[in-house]
């Protein structure tokens, strides 16, 4: 019998259809998109997504690399590496702060960069467009990130949540079928995100801890701007819809790329609480 479920994305593959893993009373459901254009050319996308599901835990990172910066593919893989070891590394959620992760941010960048200068240009490139590269090598790769951390609820123990995020990755959370209203401006922080140079930029990420107990319902759901049609849904949107939507968005000759995690904790009809 399997204890545990590891997750890592194949950047140059796609998983269209919402794949699902069950651990410990919690489900997990994720789907791996490229663009459209991306799929046509057979290039890899730009998002990562890392988590690890056992009985007592689930932990996560969800990259989108920034596409205006060098190889931001890149980025997104090593950042959501590190955030979750780091996240593996604390075996509780509440012994996470944000203070500990933009000292980590800031810290990753000396062994970004050295492989960012490493990177290899394709053999073929035009001289124009390898110094425009360059330029942007020098600028650094970047990637916007959401990551967290669930332990379990168990015999009378509270279960714990903690959350950070940066830039215009989705982050919705339903306790009790009741949406909360998270930090931060709900057209996202495009200016956010992580740099391989220059650690956390825009602002610091945004965070949230939480409690809840072992019958209080929870449905937590990431998505990376490819998958913004979801953004519509005002209720707690259901499988069916997710994968509905995800079919239509990926169809679109426009599309970018799209990641997306669903996990859920079924529950009864006490609430959680938000610890300050």
């Amino acid at each position: 019998m399997q204890n545990e479920w590891l997750f890592r994305s194949d950047q140059g593959g796609d998983i269209p259809v919402l794949e699902a893993a069950k651990l410990g009373g919690c489900t997990a459901h994720h789907a791996f998109i490229r663009a459209f254009e991306t799929r046509s050319y057979g290039d890899p996308s730009q998002d990562y997504l890392i988590y690890r599901l056992n009985g007592e835990q689930l932990t996560f990172a969800v990259c989108d690399g920034v596409g205006m910066s060098f190889q931001g593919g890149f980025a997104a893989r090593f950042l959501g590496k590190r955030l979750h070891e780091w996240l593996c590394g604390h075996p509780s959620p509440l012994g996470l702060s944000l203070g500990q992760l933009e000292r980590e941010l800031l810290e990753w960048t000396k062994d970004a960069t050295r492989l960012t200068r490493e990177l290899p240009l394709p053999p073929d490139t035009v001289p124009m467009l390898r110094s425009v590269l360059e330029e942007k090598r020098a600028s650094g790769s970047e990637a916007m990130f959401a990551c967290g951390s669930l332990m379990f609820p168990r015999q009378g123990r509270e279960g714990k949540l903690s959350l950070y995020w940066s830039g215009d990755i989705r982050v919705r959370l339903w306790q009790e079928g009741q949406e909360l209203a998270l930090q931060g401006d709900p057209t996202y922080q495009t200016n956010q995100r992580w740099s391989t140079l220059r650690g956390a930029i825009g602002g610091s990420p945004m965070e949230l801890h939480l409690t809840w107990e072992e019958q209080d319902s929870l449905r937590l759901l990431v998505y990376t701007d490819g998958g913004s049609n979801l953004d519509a849904g005002l209720s707690l949107p259901d499988l069916a819809h997710i994968q509905h939507v995800l079919q239509e968005a990926a169809a679109e000759p426009s599309s970018d790329d799209i990641t997306v995690l669903h996990v859920d904790w079924p529950g009864g009809t006490k609430g959680g609480r938000v610890i300050e």
